[in-house]
C-alpha cells in the first residue's frame, strides 16, 4: 500500500477548481477533494491511498485536473437531474507525472517527500523528459507499508486488517421501479469500515452492466461489506432495488481455505424487510469478485 499525502501545487496561473488523481493500476484512480479556484490550493495534507502489487515495476500516475462543474448542489441532493452528474463535470489536466515506485517501494515506512514537475506531455517523466512550458510543480510525501510488515493483531489466526477489492460486473432481474418507464436507473454503492464508493448511474435497465473496481484499505475483520443497488429519482428520494451484506470474517474463512481470500460469481438480493436471503430473484442477483487480503499472516 502507498501512501500519498497531498502538499500545495504551485501553478503559473489561476485555474478553476482543482482536483488531484493518482493510480498505480488502470482499473483503481483515486481523486482528492476538489478546491477553489487558486493558484496554491490547500488540500491541508490530504492522504490518498493506492495498492502496490508490484514495487519494482509499478509506477505512480498523478494528474493535476481542472475541474468544470456547474452550482448544481442543491439540486442534485434532491434528485431533480435523475443520473446526470456525470453531464455537470468535466475534468480538463493541467499537467501530469508518472513516478517509478522502485526507490520509494526501497524504503518502506519511511516518508519520502518529492517534487514533480507537471508537463503537458503524455507521462513525461516515464521518458525522463519534461517539457519547457510551465504546468507548475506538485509536492508529494510518499509513504511505502508493505502489508505483510503492518501492525496486526498477534492474537488473530492471521491479520485483524487487510485490503478489500471488489469488481462489480452487473447485475441481473432487478426490480423495474420507475412505473413511467417499467424499467430502473440503477447504481450500485458499496459501504465497509466507514467508506463509501459507488458505481455510475445506469439508465433505464434492469439489466445494468459495470465493470467497476473498487479497493478498501484497513478493513477489520469485524467490518462488514454492504452492497446496495438503487435506483436514481428525479423528483424523489432514490430507491432500494436490492442488498446483501458480507462479513469480513466469512472472507477470513476464504483465506483459511486457501482460496487467496476471493469468491468469483453471482448473489443474490435481499429486500429492506427481509430477514434471510431470499430463495427467489424478486430482487435481482449480482455478479462480483470479492477478494480479502490480510496485511500478514
Amino acid at each position: 500500500m502507498l501512501c500519498c499525502k497531498l502538499v500545495t501545487p504551485r501553478l503559473p496561473y489561476l485555474t478553476l477548481p482543482l482536483q488531484v488523481e493518482i493510480w498505480t493500476q488502470p482499473q483503481h484512480h483515486v481523486h482528492s477533494s476538489v478546491k477553489k479556484s487558486s493558484r496554491n490550493p490547500n488540500w491541508r495534507g490530504q492522504l490518498l491511498e493506492v495498492l502496490v502489487q508490484e514495487p519494482d515495476s509499478q509506477q505512480l500516475r498523478v494528474v493535476l485536473n481542472d475541474i468544470d462543474m456547474l452550482n448544481v448542489k442543491e439540486l442534485l441532493r434532491v434528485n431533480l437531474l435523475k443520473g446526470a452528474s456525470h453531464l455537470l463535470r468535466s475534468a480538463n489536466p493541467i499537467g501530469r507525472a508518472a513516478v517509478s515506485l522502485r526507490d520509494i517501494c526501497s524504503k518502506p515506512f519511511v516518508k519520502q517527500e518529492i517534487e514533480l514537475k507537471l508537463s503537458g506531455t503524455e507521462w513525461a517523466y516515464e521518458m525522463g523528459i519534461v517539457d519547457d512550458d510551465d504546468h507548475g510543480t506538485l509536492d508529494l510525501a510518499l509513504t511505502y507499508k508493505p502489508f505483510q510488515d503492518l501492525d496486526a493483531n498477534s492474537t488473530a489466526p492471521i491479520a485483524a486488517r487487510g485490503s478489500l477489492s471488489v469488481d462489480i460486473r452487473q447485475c441481473q432481474d432487478l426490480a423495474a421501479e420507475d412505473w413511467s418507464s417499467g424499467s430502473s436507473d440503477p447504481y450500485v454503492l458499496l459501504k465497509v469500515a466507514g467508506q463509501k464508493q459507488q458505481t455510475a448511474v445506469m439508465p433505464q435497465t434492469t439489466h445494468p452492466t459495470y465493470n467497476a473496481h473498487f479497493e478498501f484499505f484497513n478493513v477489520q475483520l469485524q467490518d462488514v461489506l454492504k452492497i446496495e443497488v438503487w435506483d436514481r429519482d428525479r423528483f424523489k428520494f432514490d430507491d432500494l432495488i436490492g442488498q446483501l451484506e458480507l462479513p469480513i470474517k466469512t472472507m477470513l474463512t476464504w483465506v483459511q481455505a486457501g482460496k487467496r481470500g476471493w469468491r468469483d460469481g453471482w448473489w443474490r438480493l435481499k429486500g429492506k424487510k427481509d430477514a434471510v436471503p431470499p430463495t427467489d430473484n424478486k430482487h435481482g442477483r449480482i455478479e462480483m469478485k470479492v477478494q480479502y487480503r490480510p496485511y500478514s499472516a
